[in-house]
């Protein structure tokens, strides 16, 4: 799955490109969003990236939690995240 990194969080990429975009509705659009070494990852998502963000030692999670567009609701009833399907090490 392709993700984004905001504000030091990882984000499926539909809750990106949300937040992308609700940036962008509000103005706050860097100069030349396509060059991402031109701004901090701080004040606009950067991405996507492929593989979920690359490897870790434990499965990562939309950082939108029970507000992700692709939630995924245990057999608890709590929901979580969509599953970035990163690879684990």
């Amino acid at each position: 799955m392709n993700v984004f990194i905001y504000r030091a969080a990882l984000y499926c990429e539909d809750c990106g490109k949300a937040i992308r975009k609700q940036l962008v509705d509000a103005g706050q659009t860097p100069d030349n969003p396509d060059n991402e070494s031109s701004y901090n990852s701080d004040d606009f998502p950067k991405g996507p990236y492929p593989n979920g963000g690359g490897e870790s030692n434990r499965p990562q999670y939309c950082s939108s939690n029970d507000q992700c567009i692709n939630v995924v609701t245990l057999q608890s009833g709590h929901k979580i995240g969509a599953m970035l399907e990163n690879p684990i090490y």
